[in-house]
This record gives structure tokens, sequence and C-alpha cells, in this order.
């Protein structure tokens, strides 16, 4: 399902975007889909990246406790 969206856009840029456009051989509406289609799937990586990063975060921490724990436990400091 397509959906039909409005633009508003200085002259100028319109008219760098309709050369651009025309030299890459695809329609101003082609190439405005393209760029929005890449700056939202970048945003979804840079989304996921953050998830995962955080999770490595988290159980890093959780490993580097357990491992203080089980030091203590090992030499009876029980801290």
């Amino acid at each position: 399902m397509k959906t039909t969206i409005s633009v508003e856009l200085d002259a100028e840029l319109a008219s760098r975007a309709g050369a651009l456009a025309t030299r890459r051989g695809i329609s101003v509406n082609q190439l405005i889909a393209q760029q929005l289609e890449r700056l939202t799937s970048n945003d979804e990586y840079a989304n996921a990246r953050r998830r995962l990063n955080h999770i490595v975060r988290t159980r890093r921490n959780a490993s580097e406790r357990l491992l203080r724990q089980r030091i203590r436990d090992e030499h009876g400091t029980g801290k």
C-alpha cells in the first residue's frame, strides 16, 4: 500500500533534486522515497545496535558481579 504525501521545498532545492533525479534516471518522487527508506533503515539499525549494546553491557556487568562474588566466597571475605 502506498500513501501520497506533499512536501514543500525551496525552489533551488527542488531544482537540484530534479537534476539529481534526472542524472539517476528516476523521478524526484522515487529519489525522495529512496532517501527516506535509507534514513529509516539506518535509524532501525541504530536502534537495534543500541539495544544489543545494552544487552551486552548488562550481561558483562552481571558476569563481573558473579565473578566478584565467587572470589569473595572463595576467600571468605563475605562482602
